[in-house]
């Protein structure tokens, strides 16, 4: 029985005597985003807190135009600022990484930002090697 028949069946056979496979681990893959997803609904939650903390002096004065108020927006914005600045360069530098390690394996040559990457700095670099068909060293 070929492919198109299995699948154009109206029933699939089912056994009940046939043993159970057993779930397959969690790859690292898998825990790694798993991991990430933690991570960004860790920084949202603080991000969110960090907004009402914000809001809350800034409607109160608003309001009332209290100067204590005032400064206490004027306090916690680079607070802020520099919390949204160090997610910013984090992501920069995983995304960096994550290149790196997709053009030069995890244990090759390090690049240090995508200046090197698309330079000529000592020889054929990764796109050279690519359009020379000699780009299948991914480990």
């Amino acid at each position: 029985m070929d492919g198109y028949a299995v699948l154009l069946s109206p029933r699939a056979r089912f056994n009940p005597s046939a043993p159970v496979r057993a779930l397959r681990p969690v790859r690292p893959a898998v825990a790694r985003s798993k991991a990430r997803a933690g991570t960004v609904a860790r920084q949202r939650r603080v991000l969110s807190v960090m907004l009402a903390t914000l809001a809350v002096p800034l409607v109160v004065a608003l309001a009332t135009g209290s100067v204590a108020a005032w400064w206490l927006v004027v306090a916690l914005l680079p607070v802020l600022f520099v919390y949204i600045a160090i997610l910013v360069r984090a992501r920069r530098l995983m995304a960096e990484r994550e290149i790196n390690t997709a053009f030069f394996g995890p244990s090759g040559r390090v690049a240090y930002d995508l200046g090197d990457v698309f330079s000529d700095a000592g020889g054929p670099g990764p796109l050279e090697r690519m359009a020379a068909g000699g780009a299948g060293s991914y480990r």
